[in-house]
Order: C-alpha cells, then structure tokens, then sequence
C-alpha cells in the first residue's frame, strides 16, 4: 500500500487513517442519535440530567462493567480463534475493536464477522467465519436463557400474568 515511503511516512499515514476512522465513527453513533425522528435529543438531554444519570458513581460503575466485559470479550475471542491460531491478548484486542468498530458502520453487525476474517490468511478465513458464527450463537443464546430466567422472576415478583402464547 505504502510500498516506497519511509517508515514515519507510513506510521503517520496510519494514524491519520485510525485517528479517522475513529472519528467517523464517533460522529455516525452522535448523528444516530441526534438525528433521531423518534427521539428529540433535548427532551432525551433533559431526561438524563433530571434524572441524574450522569453522577460519578453511575459513570464509574458503568465503566467498570465496561471494562470487565471487553475484557471477558477479547478473552472469549483469543479463546476461541486458538482452535486456529494462536493470537496473543493484544492481538484478539485489535481484532475485537476493529469488528466493533466496523459492526457500527454496518447493517446488521455484518462488518464485525468482515473485520475479524481480515486479521487471518485466506486458507483460515472459513473457519474464523464459522468460529465467529458459532461464538455470536452461543452468546445469543445465553442471552436469551437468562432473559427467560429473569422474565420469570419478574413475571413472578409483580404477579404479571404473561400468556404463554
């Protein structure tokens, strides 16, 4: 790509290109929802503030979760992959916010299975597909057994009568 430039030529090009790409992705998630028609993005403001969400202790517990989830993420991942390559944590962390970031960009997080593929030779790419498949599968259904265990219990503490079908 960058074949006959010196290196600080290449490794600046390359920050411009990561700087922007996390900058247009900031400004497609603000636009999202600034540009919201069912949401008026003052009245959704307003709530926020009213209701004090925005105090350090919900900030910083939030950012804990944050952390401990991309942490168990980009463990899950490195994990997973190493049925076909070994990667080292940092590696499985590139891999895991680049599919993020492209699973923004993309209908239907299809970018985050293309971003990951793009990390191995073209003889692994099926099965870091499949990989990737089967590990988007598994998490959905957990999610939705642990959904149906707290439906349960809600439905249970506020005696709602749910019908089944």
């Amino acid at each position: 790509m960058f074949g006959a430039l010196p290196y600080k030529t290449k490794q600046f090009f390359l920050l411009v290109i990561k700087i922007s790409i996390v900058s247009g992705a900031g400004y497609f998630i603000y636009n999202r929802i600034a540009n919201n028609e069912q949401i008026d993005f003052r009245v959704f403001w307003r709530f926020l503030t009213e209701n004090e969400v925005f105090l350090i202790k919900n900030i910083c517990f939030l950012f804990i979760f944050t952390i401990f989830n991309w942490f168990f993420e980009i463990l899950k991942w490195q994990k997973l992959v190493s049925f076909v390559q070994s990667i080292s944590f940092y590696d499985s962390l590139k891999q895991c916010l680049a599919a993020l970031t492209a699973s923004l960009l993309t209908p239907n997080r299809i970018g985050d299975y293309a971003a990951k593929v793009a990390y191995y030779s073209s003889q692994l790419r099926k099965r870091v597909l499949v990989l990737n498949l089967i590990s988007h599968m598994a998490q959905m259904t957990a999610t939705i057994v642990i959904g149906l265990i707290g439906l349960y219990f809600f439905s249970d503490q506020y005696g709602l009568d749910l019908p089944l079908f």
